[in-house]
C-alpha cells in the first residue's frame, strides 16, 4: 500500500522506507490514511503482516465487560 491510500483492515504493517531505514513494524487501525514518510515523502510503502477485527465489531466479546478478571 502507498500514503494516500486507506487501511481497509486494523492490524501489523511492514514499513518499507527508500534508502534511510531498515524495515520494520506499525500498528495501524482501520480507516487510517497511510502516511508519507517525512525523509523518503512517497517512496514509502506498508505491507499487511497480521490483520485483526476491531474487538467492538466482534459479536461474542463485543458486549463483554472487560473491567472483570
Amino acid at each position: 500500500m502507498k500514503p494516500g491510500m486507506k487501511a481497509l483492515k486494523s492490524g501489523l504493517y511492514r514499513v518499507y522506507h527508500y534508502k534511510h531505514r531498515l524495515p520494520h513494524e506499525v500498528f495501524i487501525p482501520a480507516g487510517i490514511v497511510f502516511p508519507k514518510c517525512k525523509k523518503c515523502a512517497d517512496k514509502v510503502q506498508f505491507a499487511p503482516l497480521l490483520a485483526g477485527e476491531d474487538l467492538s465489531q466482534d459479536d461474542d466479546l463485543a458486549a463483554a465487560d472487560s473491567s472483570a478478571a
